[in-house]
């Protein structure tokens, strides 16, 4: 025989199964008298076995109504037959049966015992304690129609504790809200879990729906705050095809995120494809996601292998930064210029010849017949600010080979910039290393920190060095690279 749980007992009230021929009794001062014909106790339970599973099934039902907790009197008694219950939730009217006495109606309290035969069993089990009841009743001294009363109880301020592998309290709506709480001072719903692997307040749907949805006219539909770092005050997690947050809005804030020094949104998703934090605004104008922070992240997003932020438009600005505010990035930002648009800084009576060759590479012949120091230039193209963060030049890498070891080599290496008055300049870069190799080598020489803004025209120039005539030095690769940092 299967071991059953009965729990999150629900008495609604006293319901007729007729309005006629159903008096409950006098409201002048003679005594009252009480027809139980047709009344019935709505009554529903939640059937589970001993490890926490709802049941699903046809189950048989025996309810017994005693005058005492335990022992006692039985008062009344009716067995259904074949309850259906879906989801571990059953309902049955107590008394459409056998009908229920008039101590029912009458008694302080009463206390309900209740046996269950699953399907196949032979015997019922008992399921216990005994659950009290304290059933009332009213009429109008004018109208002899008999009506439900209002449950008398309102359990306000009571503590439920106990242990269980099931639901602590479940309530199921085929067609409305499960809970509706209204606070006119706090919170309506307030959760708190001590797990790290638990949520304080968890919604579900298996449909299309919302697991947890808010709505506010006035203030937050829904709020969550987190007092320590790396938590969230309201997470979604999505591990299918649908969204871990999505915010929606007419004419305002799909998702907003405030912090005054963390993240104001945070969203993680686990599905290839999926976004963590979806925002959508269908009205001109609005945003779908905004993020807000006085000392670190409005919106922050990152990822291990996909897309951190990802941003699409059907028809308008998929990323706007307004005002003074900016997009930074942390990453690098690699420039490459050509050795081919190469030029001699200064021109004199030493003929030194630039050719371009197949490869790529410029190749810087000495053609005076004697030693010769000659300086050429590459010019920078590139962005002083980009999105509105200033630029700053990090490092510059140079691929190159001479013709004869130690009879050319390059000098110096520098990354130049005009400051700003007529014949002035300001190094970024300024490096004296002879280069000598005569295969093809790559060094990369780094600007010092902090790093001096990319802010007028600049230029990178090599130093030149030949002491022999007609030899040659060939420059391959010349990749800039650029940073968002000043350190």
């Amino acid at each position: 025989m299967n071991k059953h749980t009965l729990f999150n007992i629900l008495i609604t009230g006293i319901v007729l199964l007729a309005a006629s021929g159903a008096g409950w009794g006098s409201s002048q001062a003679h005594a009252a008298t009480v027809n139980t014909a047709g009344i019935t106790i709505p009554y529903t339970g939640f059937l589970s076995d001993a490890a926490g599973a709802a049941q699903e099934g046809n189950f048989d039902f025996t309810f017994t109504l005693y005058d005492n907790e335990e022992g006692g009197q039985a008062l009344w008694a009716e067995t259904q037959s074949s309850v259906p219950v879906v989801g571990g939730i059953f309902t049955a009217a107590l008394g459409s049966l056998n009908p229920l006495p008039p101590e029912a109606l009458t008694a302080p309290e009463m206390w309900l015992a209740v046996t269950v035969r699953g399907p196949g069993e032979s015997e019922f089990t008992a399921l216990e304690p005994r659950q009290r009841i304290s059933p009332t009743a009213s009429t109008s001294s004018t109208n002899n129609t008999a009506a439900a009363a209002p449950c008398p109880h309102d359990h306000f301020g009571d503590r439920w504790a106990g242990a269980s592998s099931g639901y602590a309290l479940r309530i199921e709506n085929t067609s409305n809200d499960g809970i509706s709480v209204y606070s006119a001072g706090g919170f309506g719903v307030s959760g708190t879990a001590s797990s790290t692997a638990k949520s304080g307040i968890r919604g579900y749907n298996n449909s299309a729906g919302y697991g947890v949805w808010g709505s506010s006219t006035g203030g937050t539909g829904v709020y969550g705050e987190a007092s320590v770092y790396g938590s969230s005050g309201v997470f979604g997690l999505n591990s299918s095809s649908g969204y871990g947050v999505q915010g929606s809005s007419v004419d305002s804030f799909g998702v907003y995120g405030y912090s005054t020094n963390s993240t104001g949104v945070f969203g993680e998703s686990i599905s290839a494809g999926v976004p963590a934090v979806h925002g959508r605004n269908d009205a001109p104008g609005g945003m779908g996601v905004s993020g807000f922070s006085s000392g670190g992240e409005g919106v922050s997003g990152g990822s291990t292998s996909g897309v951190g932020v990802s941003a699409y438009s059907y028809s308008g600005t998929a990323i706007e930064a307004t005002g003074t505010g900016q997009i930074l990035s942390s990453a690098d930002t690699v420039l490459y210029l050509s050795p081919h648009d190469m030029v001699l800084r200064m021109d004199d009576s030493t003929p030194v010849s630039l050719t371009p060759q197949q490869d790529g590479s410029m190749r810087v012949r000495n053609l005076s017949g004697t030693g010769v120091t000659r300086y050429v230039s590459l010019p920078i193209s590139t962005f002083g600010t980009l999105f509105g963060s200033q630029v700053y030049i990090k490092s510059l890498e140079v691929c190159y080979r001479v013709g004869v070891y130690n009879f050319s080599y390059i000098d110096a290496t520098t990354v130049t910039k005009n400051n700003g008055s007529a014949g002035g300049f300001t190094y970024y870069i300024y490096n004296l290393t002879d280069r000598l190799s005569n295969t093809y080598e790559c060094y990369t020489v780094n600007s010092t920190t902090p790093r001096t803004p990319l802010d007028n025209s600049s230029w990178m120039q090599f130093n030149l060095s030949y002491s022999c005539t007609d030899c040659d030095i060939y420059l391959y690769t010349v990749k800039l690279t650029l940073s968002e940092n000043d350190h």
